[in-house]
This record gives C-alpha cells, sequence and structure tokens, in this order.
C-alpha cells in the first residue's frame, strides 16, 4: 500500500509526507520525494498510456467531490521502467472551517486481481465455447427429427437419437468437470 499526502498550498500538490514502500517502488528514497509535485514522481497513466493528471487528476478530483473518498483505477509506472495497475483512492483533508488544506492519496497494487480476472474471462470464454458444441448437436438433431416435411428411416433416427445421446452425456461430463 502506498501513502501520499499532498499539500494544498497553491495548486502545486506537493508531497509533505510519503511512506518508504512508496518511495521504492519508484525507485527514490523518502527524502528524495518529499516536496516534489506528485506527478512528478507517481508517474500515473490511464490504460492508454495518456498521463492521467492530465485527463483526471485523483487529487483534484477529490479536492472538487462532495464524498469522503475518490476511488480510479490507472497504471503506475514503477522502478525498471515497467508499469503496474493500481487502484487509487484519494481523499480531501479540510481544516476546521472547511477548506481543503490537503489530499491524502492510498495506491495499491491490483495486479494479483487483473491476472485472476483475465483467467477469470478467458476460463469463462473456453466453458462457453466447450458447452456451446454439445448443445448445438443436440439442438440440430433434435430439430431435424421434429421436421414436419421430412420422412427419417428407422436408422438414421436411430443414427440421430444416439447422436443426441452421446452428445447429451458430454454435456453432462462437461457440467460435472466444473
Amino acid at each position: 500500500m502506498i501513502r501520499v499526502a499532498r499539500c494544498r498550498r497553491s495548486a502545486s500538490l506537493r508531497i509533505t509526507r510519503v511512506n518508504r514502500y512508496a518511495a521504492q517502488l519508484v525507485n527514490q528514497q523518502v527524502h528524495q520525494v518529499l516536496g516534489r509535485q506528485s506527478q512528478e514522481v507517481f508517474h500515473y497513466t490511464t490504460p492508454s498510456g495518456a498521463p492521467l493528471c492530465q485527463t483526471a487528476c485523483p487529487a483534484h478530483q477529490a479536492m472538487a467531490s462532495d464524498k469522503p473518498g475518490y476511488v480510479m483505477e490507472a497504471r503506475l509506472r514503477v522502478a525498471g521502467d515497467r508499469d503496474i495497475p493500481v487502484a487509487i483512492l484519494t481523499a480531501a483533508i479540510h481544516n476546521d472551517a472547511g477548506e481543503v488544506v490537503g489530499v491524502v492519496e492510498t495506491c495499491r497494487d491490483i495486479s494479483e486481481r487483473k491476472e485472476v480476472d483475465e483467467l477469470r474471462d478467458s476460463i469463462i470464454s473456453h466453458v462457453s465455447h466447450e458447452l456451446r458444441t454439445p448443445l448445438s448437436h443436440i439442438k440440430g438433431f433434435a430439430s431435424s427429427l421434429l421436421q414436419s416435411d421430412v420422412e427419417w428411416d428407422n436408422e438414421t433416427r436411430l443414427d440421430f437419437i444416439r447422436t443426441i445421446d452421446k452428445e447429451a452425456d458430454r454435456l453432462s461430463r462437461l457440467v460435472s468437470d466444473l
């Protein structure tokens, strides 16, 4: 988890506090990060690769929102010039007069969740394809048998029924395997 506090003295959004892990993630020491503008240090991008602070800056979104926190997903450039998917939660800090005096940002690596989501989508796609095959055979042969304008001989009807039975067993095995 990354915690970044940004001070809103003017619109500079300079970092006033940062935890060690956040600094290490971007290959910096804590003292190297303090006082710098957040977007200089934490290079967030949209899924298309555009700098996030040019389109929907999390700090500005939190300051403008009347909700207690603002959440978004983005990518973060980390040490080794690679991007990781992150969930960013930002919340405005108010003084006693209700004025915004800063923003707290928590950034969490969601790489594992994204991998699980991709795996789930892949499995669902594969399973739906595997289920469609026997279903289409069953439907096709059953529809053929039900056609009133065609006379099927007993051998053909038995062949169709055997195929329907075989595909129903195949479908049953697939469902059991799930």
